[in-house]
């Protein structure tokens, strides 16, 4: 398997969706590509097969220490795998929080800042979204609706 082209297409797959937020949040085919099971499914299945297709992880990998672990991500395949799974999860945080910026109001502008630092940083740019959701809207809460909404079911 060519791991360097593998790697180019997903990364420049994913990053298309994480485009489609930033310069199209409201067309159609944002909402029906990025906000949909589509995307978690397309994953799910990437990782799959990266794991079944690659070779098994050396002797002494695992999760049951530091040094299992490095074992265990010290091929192209885990690597591979791992950065699937970083992205993926990237993707629906930065998803989720364009969701919740719409739903709330909070101007695009604010919201193109925290999706580019999510998509380089990860969970950086998803606390600087809660942080500007704060600062904006006074809500410190991973709610998606209000809480008397829940309370009275």
């Amino acid at each position: 398997m060519d791991y360097e082209l593998l790697y180019s297409a997903f990364t420049l797959t994913v990053s298309v969706f994480w485009l489609l937020l930033i310069v199209a949040p409201k067309w159609i085919w944002t909402d029906r590509i990025v906000h949909t099971v589509f995307v978690p499914l397309a994953l799910f299945l990437w990782a799959v097969v990266l794991s079944v297709l690659g070779p098994p992880p050396p002797e002494g990998a695992g999760m049951g220490s530091m040094k299992a672990v490095m074992l265990l991500l010290s091929g192209e395949t885990a690597t591979l795998t791992l950065w699937t799974l970083v992205m993926g999860w990237d993707l629906l945080a930065g998803a989720w929080l364009a969701r919740d910026a719409r739903r709330r109001g909070i101007h695009h502008a604010w919201v193109v800042v925290c999706l580019v630092l999510t998509f380089v940083y990860g969970i950086i740019g998803f606390v600087v979204y809660l942080l500007v959701r704060l600062a904006l809207r006074g809500v410190l809460t991973m709610h998606e609706a209000d809480r008397r909404a829940f309370n009275s079911q």
